[in-house]
């Protein structure tokens, strides 16, 4: 399971109007789609978070995935009139635990998720 967040969603916001904001909404939610598999699930979570399911898939490939994600949209170019905007995304990942409830695992993907945005953003932190 994974939690994907767009860092300072709201300074995009803020700065460039909600239409820019959507188009990074939307260019994230591209980039997490070619991420995900025949049986994986994508959803947006709320805001600027999306849920990532990979079921049958330990954490460290997911990691690796949504790794690779991380550096695709570190690299996307989204031009504005005459400006060019970047952004980047945050993740947390974890693997669902015999026994735990799903809300559970959320939790601590969301956790996970927290401590990449505390150690800094623009990274994958494990949970």
């Amino acid at each position: 399971m994974i939690m994907v967040d767009i860092d300072h969603f709201k300074q995009v916001n803020d700065q460039f109007g909600h239409e820019v904001g959507d188009n990074a909404l939307m260019q994230t939610s591209d980039l997490l789609a070619h991420v995900c598999r025949a049986g994986d699930l994508l959803c947006r979570w709320g805001g600027e978070e999306f849920l990532l399911l990979m079921p049958d898939t330990g954490a460290a490939l997911a990691r690796l995935a949504v790794e690779r994600l991380r550096e695709r949209t570190e690299a996307l170019r989204l031009q504005i009139d005459e400006a060019e905007i970047t952004f980047t995304i945050s993740a947390g990942v974890t693997e669902h635990r015999a026994g735990e409830s799903v809300a559970e695992t959320i939790a601590r993907a969301d956790a996970a998720l927290y401590r990449a945005k505390a150690a800094g953003r623009n990274q994958v932190v494990m949970g």
